[in-house]
């Protein structure tokens, strides 16, 4: 009989992970979690037929528009002629995050380093941008074909993209008829006028998530990935039944706290891959045996 396969440590244990890696190694993680990535990144182009070629491009549009940009990034496969030279990233997703180079995992990292020092106040990137801008086009084709619904002197809505606590709108500022104190009073007044009532001020600096968040996030993907693997009771068996390693990392979890974790897996894996279709779940979804919910 053949001997199953040990699951890899680096499958469910992240402890190793620097914090300056977790947000690219989570969203890395999670990633390969989701079959509709994995599928969109083996897919070849040269051999689509057009209506393929519609819905590879149509998935592609979702994952780099906002609020899902730095996840991009973060798991793009490259292949070296694309790339600067001695850019180290390759074409290694979903090869697991712990086994990339130091260099391709610092690379990747970066643009999602942004989230930990993240400023008050900064100009919208590029992608931001392109959705104002698309946003702006929806509702001016919308005012124009009903123009005689809106009153004369009516103000229109404001343009303007909410997403994940940050707002991204235009402004008109009139540099050559004020001066530093009167713009910076005029945009204090709006603030105050324009937050949305659905994001209360922060009792914290504002500096986003932090480290031991995103490692949580980690932790639970493991404990599904495991629970996926064998049941808790047959963790201490040897590695290809089993996985003791974990057995006596999680000594003292009771049941409740192993299916909690998975639970709270399956949240993250949403909330992290919010443009994936509705109904699709986590690779490593189900626990052996098939018995707990969805």
């Amino acid at each position: 009989m053949k001997t199953r396969r040990a699951l890899h440590p680096h499958e469910w244990n992240f402890d190793k992970v620097p914090d300056s890696e977790l947000l690219g190694c989570c969203y890395w993680e999670y990633a390969r979690e989701s079959q509709s990535i994995c599928d969109h990144f083996q897919e070849s182009v040269e051999t689509m037929t057009p209506a393929e070629h519609k819905r590879h491009l149509d998935f592609h549009l979702r994952m780099i528009s906002s609020p899902h940009t730095l996840l991009c990034e973060s798991i793009t496969n490259y292949s070296p002629d694309a790339l600067e030279k001695g850019d180290p990233r390759t074409e290694s997703f979903p090869d697991l995050w712990q086994s990339l180079s130091h260099a391709e995992r610092t690379r990747r990292s970066y643009p999602v380093l942004l989230e930990h020092v993240r400023k008050p106040l900064a100009r919208a990137c590029w992608p931001d941008t392109i959705s104002l801008g698309k946003k702006a086009e929806e509702q001016h084709k919308k005012w124009w074909r009903q123009p005689q619904s809106i009153a004369f002197g009516t103000r229109l809505p404001t343009v303007n993209i909410i997403y994940n606590g940050m707002e991204v709108s235009a402004f008109e500022i009139l540099w050559e008829h004020f001066n530093n104190a009167k713009i910076k009073a005029s945009f204090s007044k709006w603030v105050d006028s324009n937050r949305p009532p659905t994001i209360p001020e922060p009792t914290n600096d504002g500096s986003g998530h932090k480290p031991i968040d995103w490692r949580k996030k980690l932790r639970d993907l493991g404990v599904m990935r495991l629970m996926n693997f064998c049941t808790v009771a047959a963790m201490p068996l040897p590695a290809s039944q089993g996985c003791p390693e974990a057995a006596r990392v999680y000594a003292k979890w009771k049941d409740n706290q192993w299916s909690a974790a998975r639970s709270r897996a399956l949240r993250n894996f949403r909330e992290i891959l919010a443009f994936l279709p509705a109904d699709e779940k986590p690779i490593h979804a189900r626990t052996k045996g098939g018995r707990a919910k969805l």
